[in-house]
C-alpha cells in the first residue's frame, strides 16, 4: 500500500517511507482535500480578485482574517498592507521573489471589533489575492 498522492503530504507508512512533493498546492487542491472554498485550517474562502494596483478589502467586525494567498504574474512583488491608506501595519515591505513558485502565504491573525477597510498597495502588475477569514 502506499502514500496517498496529495501535494504537500510529508507522511508515509511504516515501512513504506514518502519523498516531500515541494509543489505548493493549489486552490483545487485545497478544495478537494479539505471542502469547498477551505484552507487546511478549515478557515473559509471569502474573496478572490485580481488587481494591477492598491486597492481595498473589507474584514467584517467579529471575523478573523486568517491568510491571504497572493499570486502575482510578475516577480518581484513589494507589498504593504494596513488599515490606513499607505499603511504597513499588517504587512510591512514584504518581497515576494521566489520563482519557479509565485504563491504567497501570509498568515494573519486580525480580528476587528468593527468592519475594517484594509489597505493592500504595491502592486504594479495583476496579482490575485485569495482572502480566508473564520
Amino acid at each position: 500500500m502506499s502514500a496517498p498522492n496529495i501535494p504537500g503530504f510529508y507522511g508515509g507508512i511504516l515501512g513504506n517511507p514518502v519523498i516531500a512533493d515541494t509543489t505548493p498546492p493549489t486552490s483545487s487542491d485545497l478544495e478537494g482535500l479539505y471542502g469547498f472554498n477551505r484552507n487546511p485550517d478549515g478557515d473559509s474562502l471569502t474573496s478572490t480578485a485580481t488587481y494591477s494596483t492598491a486597492f481595498t478589502y473589507t474584514v467584517l467586525a467579529n471575523t478573523i482574517l486568517t491568510e491571504i494567498i497572493v499570486i502575482p504574474t510578475v516577480l518581484p512583488l513589494n507589498l504593504n498592507i494596513g488599515t490606513t491608506s499607505g499603511g504597513f501595519d499588517l504587512v510591512s515591505d514584504l518581497t515576494i521573489n521566489n520563482p519557479p513558485y509565485n504563491t504567497y502565504d501570509i498568515r494573519l491573525n486580525y480580528q476587528p471589533t468593527v468592519d475594517t477597510t484594509i489597505y493592500i498597495s504595491g502592486l504594479t502588475n495583476s496579482t490575485t489575492f485569495e482572502f480566508y477569514t473564520k
